[in-house]
């Protein structure tokens, strides 16, 4: 939900008020939204480099901000 009336510009996840909840799905969060604030960000990319076979994934937090850190050839 984007705007001005609440003063606050997203909220994460998604709301969706056709269907009444929030929106959780990976493929619908890549494919519909497009974007998502950081620390969602960082667990998407971490989930979707395990699933792709990547043995190491995490997610890193510093300054306030989240990111994914994968390891490839043991760095």
């Amino acid at each position: 939900m984007l705007g001005n009336e609440t003063g606050i510009y997203h909220f994460w996840p998604p709301f969706e008020s056709d269907e009444k909840s929030y929106v959780y799905d990976p493929v619908k969060l890549l494919n519909v939204y497009g974007y998502s604030i950081c620390g969602v960000a960082a667990n998407l990319l971490a989930c979707l480099f395990l699933k792709a076979g990547f043995e190491k994934a995490r997610v890193c937090t510093g300054n306030g901000h989240y990111v994914c850190e994968v390891f490839y050839d043991e760095r």
